[in-house]
């Protein structure tokens, strides 16, 4: 049986992805991260991606963030993704530890780190890479800037007190 990433390269077309799009607000916000994960799977592979969703029959891929715990379903390949220790974090009430689910065929490539590697192999932690794929954006795009400060901070979205243009940290 050919594995879903062999398919993906045998064949012409975009890359079937799951990342988590943007909320429409107001204001309209998008984790850097999340909004990332189609950008950096286009670049490296050289082709056009195309969104579909996290649970599913269809084969897809799984890049940039901490999504692991939202695939269901299908094969999935996955590509230095997170995973959170509870089946479905943002779900009032569920708290239940994350398992890989029966009816879904995880192939792992790279994870964010051990921990997800663990989370998503459903036991020990495999021999496999980690690190977040954004990490290779430098290797795109590196504007030549002068440092304005001697140390830079990006929060993600839960650290922010609210959805302004201009970061407010808790």
């Amino acid at each position: 049986m050919r594995s879903v990433e062999q398919s993906w390269r045998e064949r012409d077309g975009p890359v079937p992805l799951s990342w988590v799009a943007g909320n429409a607000g107001p204001p309209p916000y998008v984790n850097v991260g999340d909004a990332l994960s189609p950008v950096m799977v286009s670049l490296v592979s050289g082709r056009p991606v195309r969104r579909v969703p996290f649970v599913g029959d269809t084969g897809r891929m799984v890049a940039i963030g901490t999504v692991g715990q939202a695939v269901r379903r299908g094969r999935s390949a996955f590509w230095g993704t997170g995973c959170s220790p509870w089946a479905n974090p943002l779900e009032a009430g569920t708290k239940r530890p994350y398992a890989p689910p029966a009816d879904t065929q995880i192939t792992l490539h790279a994870t964010r780190g051990p921990f997800s590697a663990r989370l998503l192999s459903g036991g020990a932690a495999p021999a496999l890479p980690h690190g977040d794929p954004a990490m290779l954006l430098p290797r795109f795009y590196a504007p030549q800037r002068r440092p304005r400060h001697a140390l830079g901070v990006v929060l993600h979205l839960s650290e922010l007190a609210d959805r302004a243009f201009e970061a407010h940290p808790n």
